[in-house]
Protein backbone atom coordinates (compact mmCIF):
# COMPACT_ATOMS: atom_id res chain seq x y z
CA UNK A 1 0.00 0.00 0.00
CA UNK A 2 1.43 3.33 -1.04
CA UNK A 3 1.71 5.80 1.63
CA UNK A 4 3.21 8.87 -0.33
CA UNK A 5 2.25 9.10 -3.55
CA UNK A 6 4.74 11.81 -6.12
CA UNK A 7 3.02 12.01 -9.49
CA UNK A 8 4.12 14.50 -11.93
CA UNK A 9 5.86 17.27 -10.00
CA UNK A 10 7.07 20.09 -11.79
CA UNK A 11 9.66 22.92 -10.76
CA UNK A 12 10.49 25.58 -12.29
CA UNK A 13 13.68 28.30 -11.17
CA UNK A 14 13.62 31.33 -13.47
CA UNK A 15 13.20 28.77 -17.15
CA UNK A 16 15.31 26.14 -15.39
CA UNK A 17 13.56 22.58 -15.16
CA UNK A 18 14.37 21.67 -11.65
CA UNK A 19 11.80 18.77 -11.68
CA UNK A 20 10.39 17.59 -14.89
CA UNK A 21 7.40 15.26 -14.73
CA UNK A 22 8.53 13.13 -11.43
CA UNK A 23 6.84 10.55 -9.92
CA UNK A 24 7.37 8.12 -7.59
CA UNK A 25 5.38 6.42 -4.17
CA UNK A 26 6.58 4.83 -0.36
CA UNK A 27 5.23 2.36 0.71
CA UNK A 28 3.68 1.55 4.11
CA UNK A 29 6.90 -0.07 5.73
CA UNK A 30 9.43 0.26 3.66
CA UNK A 31 13.02 2.36 3.48
CA UNK A 32 13.46 3.76 0.37
CA UNK A 33 16.15 5.79 -1.03
CA UNK A 34 16.60 8.73 -3.75
CA UNK A 35 19.98 9.09 -5.35
CA UNK A 36 21.40 10.76 -8.52
CA UNK A 37 24.07 13.29 -9.19
CA UNK A 38 24.74 16.55 -7.66
CA UNK A 39 21.81 18.87 -8.86
CA UNK A 40 19.78 16.27 -10.07
CA UNK A 41 16.96 17.45 -8.11
CA UNK A 42 16.74 15.10 -5.07
CA UNK A 43 16.24 18.13 -2.56
CA UNK A 44 14.26 20.07 -4.49
CA UNK A 45 12.09 17.50 -4.42
CA UNK A 46 11.89 16.97 -0.69
CA UNK A 47 11.38 20.98 -0.86
CA UNK A 48 8.36 20.33 -2.81
CA UNK A 49 7.06 17.45 -0.75
CA UNK A 50 7.36 19.44 2.78
CA UNK A 51 5.95 22.67 1.60
CA UNK A 52 9.29 24.67 2.03
CA UNK A 53 9.21 24.86 -2.31
CA UNK A 54 6.01 25.86 -4.45
CA UNK A 55 5.23 23.18 -6.88
CA UNK A 56 4.40 24.14 -10.56
CA UNK A 57 2.61 20.89 -11.50
CA UNK A 58 1.65 17.28 -10.27
CA UNK A 59 0.15 16.03 -6.79
CA UNK A 60 1.57 14.86 -3.49
CA UNK A 61 -0.51 12.51 -1.53
CA UNK A 62 -0.07 11.31 2.06
CA UNK A 63 -2.46 8.37 2.84
CA UNK A 64 -4.71 10.00 0.35
CA UNK A 65 -4.71 13.56 1.35
CA UNK A 66 -3.37 16.00 -0.97
CA UNK A 67 -0.72 18.14 0.47
CA UNK A 68 0.66 20.38 -2.60
CA UNK A 69 -0.67 23.92 -1.29
CA UNK A 70 -0.22 23.05 2.23
CA UNK A 71 2.17 24.98 4.52
CA UNK A 72 5.09 22.72 6.61
CA UNK A 73 3.48 22.75 9.35
CA UNK A 74 0.58 21.67 8.00
CA UNK A 75 2.10 18.75 6.62
CA UNK A 76 3.69 17.86 9.88
CA UNK A 77 0.56 17.57 11.30
CA UNK A 78 -0.47 15.03 8.49
CA UNK A 79 2.19 12.78 9.56
CA UNK A 80 5.60 13.70 7.51
CA UNK A 81 8.46 14.95 9.27
CA UNK A 82 11.93 16.05 7.86
CA UNK A 83 15.50 16.26 8.80
CA UNK A 84 17.61 18.68 6.41
CA UNK A 85 21.39 18.39 4.73
CA UNK A 86 22.94 20.37 7.15
CA UNK A 87 22.04 19.59 11.20
CA UNK A 88 20.11 22.74 12.42
CA UNK A 89 20.52 22.27 15.98
CA UNK A 90 19.27 24.72 18.95
CA UNK A 91 22.58 25.94 20.47
CA UNK A 92 22.18 27.35 23.75
CA UNK A 93 19.93 24.83 24.56
CA UNK A 94 19.66 21.80 26.70
CA UNK A 95 19.05 18.26 24.80
CA UNK A 96 15.49 18.00 26.73
CA UNK A 97 14.63 21.40 25.75
CA UNK A 98 15.29 20.99 21.92
CA UNK A 99 13.08 18.10 21.98
CA UNK A 100 10.59 20.50 23.63
CA UNK A 101 10.27 22.91 20.82
CA UNK A 102 8.93 20.46 17.96
CA UNK A 103 6.69 18.50 20.46
CA UNK A 104 4.08 21.00 20.00
CA UNK A 105 3.93 21.02 16.38
CA UNK A 106 2.69 17.18 16.55
CA UNK A 107 0.09 15.08 14.58
CA UNK A 108 -1.15 12.72 17.27
CA UNK A 109 -2.02 9.51 15.93
CA UNK A 110 -5.30 8.80 18.24
CA UNK A 111 -7.70 11.29 18.97
CA UNK A 112 -6.34 14.97 20.84
CA UNK A 113 -8.76 13.81 24.04
CA UNK A 114 -6.41 10.72 24.19
CA UNK A 115 -3.10 11.95 23.12
CA UNK A 116 -0.13 11.37 25.35
CA UNK A 117 1.62 13.82 27.33
CA UNK A 118 4.72 15.53 26.13
CA UNK A 119 7.47 14.17 28.33
CA UNK A 120 6.48 10.53 27.89
CA UNK A 121 7.02 11.14 24.18
CA UNK A 122 10.24 12.69 24.29
CA UNK A 123 11.36 9.88 26.83
CA UNK A 124 10.56 7.16 24.23
CA UNK A 125 11.78 9.03 21.21
CA UNK A 126 15.33 9.58 23.00
CA UNK A 127 15.37 5.95 24.17
CA UNK A 128 15.01 5.22 20.26
CA UNK A 129 17.84 7.56 19.43
CA UNK A 130 20.06 6.37 22.69
CA UNK A 131 19.97 10.29 23.91
CA UNK A 132 18.71 9.19 27.23
CA UNK A 133 21.64 10.09 29.05
CA UNK A 134 22.39 13.29 27.03
CA UNK A 135 18.78 14.83 27.82
CA UNK A 136 20.12 17.24 30.58
CA UNK A 137 23.26 17.90 28.34
CA UNK A 138 23.84 21.32 26.69
CA UNK A 139 23.22 20.86 22.55
CA UNK A 140 26.37 22.70 22.21
CA UNK A 141 28.64 19.66 23.81
CA UNK A 142 27.01 17.07 20.90
CA UNK A 143 28.84 15.72 19.02
CA UNK A 144 28.53 15.62 15.17
CA UNK A 145 26.68 12.42 15.24
CA UNK A 146 25.28 13.16 18.15
CA UNK A 147 23.69 15.88 16.71
CA UNK A 148 22.31 13.80 13.64
CA UNK A 149 20.30 12.03 15.98
CA UNK A 150 19.03 15.09 18.12
CA UNK A 151 17.54 16.33 14.73
CA UNK A 152 15.93 12.61 14.00
CA UNK A 153 14.74 13.19 17.29
CA UNK A 154 13.26 16.25 16.31
CA UNK A 155 11.29 14.97 13.85
CA UNK A 156 10.17 11.65 15.44
CA UNK A 157 8.56 13.37 18.73
CA UNK A 158 6.10 14.88 16.16
CA UNK A 159 4.79 11.57 15.66
CA UNK A 160 5.56 11.38 11.83
CA UNK A 161 4.07 8.52 9.79
CA UNK A 162 6.78 8.90 7.26
CA UNK A 163 10.31 10.59 7.85
CA UNK A 164 12.36 12.08 5.24
CA UNK A 165 16.15 12.39 5.68
CA UNK A 166 18.05 14.54 3.10
CA UNK A 167 22.14 13.22 4.10
CA UNK A 168 22.03 11.76 7.30
CA UNK A 169 25.44 10.27 6.81
CA UNK A 170 27.12 13.53 5.21
CA UNK A 171 30.13 14.72 7.41
CA UNK A 172 30.18 11.28 9.88
CA UNK A 173 32.62 8.99 10.59
CA UNK A 174 32.02 5.75 9.83
CA UNK A 175 31.80 4.56 13.12
CA UNK A 176 28.75 7.43 13.55
CA UNK A 177 27.44 6.31 9.92
CA UNK A 178 26.72 2.61 11.45
CA UNK A 179 25.21 4.08 14.21
CA UNK A 180 22.49 6.00 12.40
CA UNK A 181 22.25 3.35 9.89
CA UNK A 182 21.39 0.57 12.61
CA UNK A 183 18.62 3.57 14.36
CA UNK A 184 16.94 4.48 11.46
CA UNK A 185 16.50 0.61 10.50
CA UNK A 186 15.41 -0.16 14.08
CA UNK A 187 12.64 2.74 13.77
CA UNK A 188 11.54 0.96 10.55
CA UNK A 189 11.13 -2.45 12.24
CA UNK A 190 8.72 -0.51 14.97
CA UNK A 191 6.51 0.61 12.01
CA UNK A 192 8.18 3.75 10.61
CA UNK A 193 8.45 4.48 6.87
CA UNK A 194 11.32 6.48 5.94
CA UNK A 195 12.43 8.04 2.60
CA UNK A 196 16.02 9.13 2.85
CA UNK A 197 18.30 11.36 0.24
CA UNK A 198 21.93 9.95 0.18
CA UNK A 199 25.63 9.68 -1.63
CA UNK A 200 27.00 7.65 0.19
CA UNK A 201 25.75 4.78 -1.77
CA UNK A 202 27.55 1.55 -0.19
CA UNK A 203 25.92 2.40 3.38
CA UNK A 204 22.74 3.57 1.76
CA UNK A 205 22.23 0.59 -0.33
CA UNK A 206 22.25 -1.91 2.51
CA UNK A 207 19.39 -0.36 4.40
CA UNK A 208 16.96 0.43 1.69
CA UNK A 209 14.71 -1.82 0.20
CA UNK A 210 13.35 0.76 -2.92
CA UNK A 211 15.89 2.93 -5.15
CA UNK A 212 14.78 6.19 -7.14
CA UNK A 213 17.54 7.50 -9.20
CA UNK A 214 16.70 10.96 -10.38
CA UNK A 215 18.96 12.94 -12.99
CA UNK A 216 18.11 16.26 -14.57
CA UNK A 217 14.97 16.23 -12.18
CA UNK A 218 13.41 12.89 -14.39
CA UNK A 219 13.39 9.66 -12.95
CA UNK A 220 15.45 7.48 -14.78
CA UNK A 221 14.92 4.39 -12.94
CA UNK A 222 13.45 2.46 -10.03
CA UNK A 223 13.74 -0.50 -7.90
CA UNK A 224 15.64 -2.41 -5.66
CA UNK A 225 19.14 -1.83 -5.37
CA UNK A 226 20.44 -4.96 -6.89
CA UNK A 227 18.44 -3.80 -10.21
CA UNK A 228 18.88 0.21 -10.16
CA UNK A 229 22.98 -0.95 -10.49
CA UNK A 230 22.70 -3.32 -13.51
CA UNK A 231 20.67 -0.39 -15.18
CA UNK A 232 22.47 1.40 -18.16
CA UNK A 233 21.03 4.67 -17.63
CA UNK A 234 21.79 5.01 -14.25
CA UNK A 235 25.50 3.12 -14.76
CA UNK A 236 26.29 6.19 -17.35
CA UNK A 237 24.33 9.07 -15.09
CA UNK A 238 25.55 8.65 -11.85
CA UNK A 239 27.49 5.42 -11.44
CA UNK A 240 30.36 6.13 -13.78
CA UNK A 241 30.84 3.74 -17.49
CA UNK A 242 32.65 0.61 -15.00
CA UNK A 243 30.03 0.93 -12.47
CA UNK A 244 30.74 0.76 -8.62
CA UNK A 245 31.15 -2.25 -6.15
CA UNK A 246 27.98 -1.90 -4.15
CA UNK A 247 29.13 -5.00 -2.64
CA UNK A 248 25.30 -6.03 -3.13
CA UNK A 249 26.67 -9.33 -5.36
Amino acid sequence: MSLLEVNGLVKRFRGLMALSDLSFSVEQGEIAGIIGPNGAGKTTAFNCITGFTAVDAGSITLSGTPLRGKKPHEIVNHGLSRTWQLVRPFFGMRVIEALYVPSYCRRSRSSPEVSDDVESRIARTAESLGLTDRLDDWVDNLNQGELRLLDIARAMVTNPLILLLDEPFSGLSHREIARISATVQALNSDGLTVLIIEHRLRELMKMVHKVVVVNFGRKIAQGTPAEVVKEPQVIEAYLGRKGVDLGLA
